[in-house]
């Protein structure tokens, strides 16, 4: 995609450097190339991440980031051309066969549910009927003539005779027979087929004998990243290790790129790619995933790097999945983009714990009643925008966030109501961001959002002092009921995270009316460009009004306040304790080095007098410091809203 005047760009000389996170959203992941590319001549992205769609904006970037000098971001802006040319988003996804029929039927019914609010129940009937009938046509002829059979023949029964009521009867029982046939048919698909030959997902996302000539969601993508960062689309594909060595091999500092796959047998997240070797995978079964070029090169690096602890000679087939930075790109984007029901779970293995009882032996040989299956799915199930990546207290360089928020089409047509009594301005917000300048351009004497006097806001970059207001969601049914059950449990940490200062001013927020993006694969060529203009105006805003002194100063605040709390509770702690028994508790771990009958050892115990003393000089220390400080509750009492907490988690 060009600029404005159809100039080209200027790629290769960017004066600064930044972090980008990228949320989850299907097919609304088009608005990331634009916004990509109208970062890059002024931006190097040195961390980059996301979830599910973000994760495929994230893999491209960091893959143009690397072949910046041999024209990555030049390609990108063929990629962005190619995602709005007609049905190429919806040839990506291609069933097989026998999930066709499940995936077209399921797809008619979500167009008829958006498009028909106010008659969703006739609509639902008759587009139901419709689909059925088209993707199961031998079932539900068969349901109907049953139906029909057998509405007659209780008629003959029962002594009636054929007239216009026991025909319309027949008539409804045939359709009910159809339906009911229609369906059972697609319980078996959903039931069946899905979990038992299709990894829990309608498209596996390869290429098969059973598609179409147009490209397939995980080949177009392998080839895309090769092409990117400017390697053979055939040969061997892009690892997390070429682009943290980018600093080495070319001069340029490194690319991190994260992303995160949810674990559904464990029920938590991972962050890919993986630290430690902890899972195998079977070579056959990443073949129905991936291209032969990548599965040869995650066979290849574990022959190269056998494990000292367990043998695979009883387990042909088997191999450890690379781990760290030698894990190809495209298998951790693969992974965090399993959408569920829609594109297959990847299946990975770890050993088992009464395995695990054996490592005394010097080399174990595993078997496969030694393995248990672990199904990877979209990591949008746990953390659909991790805006938490890459973040420090006080940051050298900006992580941008994109964030991707729904709306109801009337959000963007209301206008703000606003009143003044008692010369103190209220707002009544419909939705806010739909707010102009026009209607009220001031509060409180500062700029309201900063933008255009005559602009609607479906992409919205706010100030770190704007009020924060949530985006509210219409639910009018049971489905948009469980939809919004479902979007709260997935996103609700985000969401806080997001509105929090030193968060909030450097997430943009991109809205989407219904008919844009999500699940519509089958979108216009015009709701496309529409999408990626939204990502180009993205770019625009964060160019135009994101200010790192200002962030830098908000971060600032947030930490002081954070720090001058937690030393507050650490000197309240330690005068209600007493420093006496403080330290008779490291005297007490260090006497129970042994246990007995009435006690047992401490924990992690430490036995080093250095250590020891070391941790106690430091504890004194800041307790001195803390009481040299005249006044602790500088900041810590009135910290910027919304209030910020310091908790320890554990990195996932």
């Amino acid at each position: 995609m060009r600029n404005s005047d159809q100039s080209p760009r200027d790629y290769l000389h960017p004066t600064r450097e930044c972090d980008l996170v990228m949320k989850g959203g299907a097919t609304s992941g088009v608005v990331y190339p634009p916004a990509v590319l109208g970062l890059a001549p002024d931006y190097r992205f040195r961390s980059i991440g996301g979830t599910s769609a973000g994760a495929i904006a994230a893999a491209t970037t960091a893959a143009a980031e690397y072949g910046r000098e041999c024209g990555g971001f030049d390609h990108l802006e063929q990629v962005s051309r190619e995602l709005a040319e007609p049905n190429m988003i919806l040839n990506l996804f291609q069933p097989s066969a026998k999930t066709r029929p499940l995936m077209d039927t399921l797809f008619t019914l979500a167009e008829s549910w958006e498009q028909a609010p106010n008659s969703r129940g006739p609509r639902l009937a008759r587009d139901l009927t419709r689909a059925l009938w088209k993707n199961t046509p031998r079932f539900c002829i068969a349901g109907g003539a049953v139906g029909v059979g057998g509405s007659m023949l209780l008629t003959f029964i029962t002594g009636g005779s054929v007239n216009i009521g026991s025909l319309a009867v027949a008539v409804v029982a045939g359709w009910l027979g159809g339906v009911a046939a229609g369906m059972y048919k697609l319980s078996n698909v959903l039931f069946g087929d899905l979990p038992n030959q299709s990894y829990f997902g309608i498209c596996t996302g390869l290429q098969s004998a059973e598609s179409s000539d147009a490209p397939v969601l995980t080949n177009w993508l392998s080839a895309t990243i090769n092409r990117l960062a400017g390697l053979d689309v055939h040969g061997p594909p892009l690892t997390f290790a070429q682009l943290v060595t980018k600093k080495q091999t070319m001069g340029q500092p490194n690319i991190e790129l994260r992303m995160i796959a949810a674990n559904l047998n464990q029920s938590r997240p991972y962050v890919l790619p993986f630290k430690t070797r902890t899972f195998l995978f079977k070579e056959a079964e990443m073949r129905d995933f991936f291209p032969g070029s990548v599965v040869d090169a995650m066979v290849q690096y574990s022959h190269e790097h056998a494990c000292a602890h367990f043998s695979l000679d009883d387990l042909p087939g088997y191999h450890w999945l690379p781990v760290g930075d030698a894990l190809p790109v495209i298998v951790a984007t693969r992974m965090s983009l399993s959408f569920p029901l829609l594109i297959s779970a990847i299946p990975l293995y770890t050993i088992k714990r009464s395995a695990l009882t054996c490592a005394h032996v010097d080399k174990l040989a595993l078997t496969e009643d030694d393995l248990q299956c672990n199904w990877f799915s979209d990591g949008g199930i746990c953390s659909n925008f991790p805006i938490h990546f890459f973040d420090s207290w006080f940051p050298t360089r900006p992580t941008f966030g994109i964030n991707l928020v729904s709306a109801p089409e009337q959000a963007f047509r209301e206008r703000a109501v606003w009143e003044e009594p008692d010369q103190k301005t209220q707002v009544f917000l419909a939705d806010y961001q739909s707010i102009t300048d026009a209607d009220h351009p001031q509060i409180g004497g500062y700029d309201l959002y900063g933008e255009s006097h005559a602009e609607v806001r479906p992409v919205y970059l706010p100030r770190a002092d704007d009020p924060v207001f949530p985006v509210w969601q219409e639910m009018n049914g049971m489905l948009p009921f469980i939809k919004s059950l479902f979007a709260t449990a997935q996103n609700y940490r985000d969401t806080l995270q997001s509105q929090l200062l030193s968060y909030r001013d450097r997430i943009v927020q991109v809205r989407f009316e219904p008919h844009e993006g999500g699940l519509n694969l089958a979108m216009q060529a015009e709701t496309i460009t529409n999408i990626q203009q939204k990502g180009a105006t993205a770019s625009a805003k964060i160019h135009h009004y994101f200010k790192f002194d200002h962030h830098q100063w908000n971060r600032l605040l947030v930490l002081l306040a954070l720090m001058e709390r937690q030393f507050k509770d650490l000197q309240e702690t330690i005068d209600e304790i007493g420093w006496e028994n403080l330290e008779a508790l490291f005297e007490r771990q260090r006497q129970q080095m042994e246990p007995t009958e009435e006690q047992t050892h401490f924990p992690f115990q430490r036995d080093d007098e250095r250590w020891i003393a070391e941790t106690k000089r430091r504890i004194q220390a800041l307790y001195d410091l803390i009481y040299q400080m005249k006044d602790l509750a500088l900041l810590e009492e009135t910290p910027p809203p919304p209030e910020p907490v310091l908790r320890i988690t554990p990195e996932i």
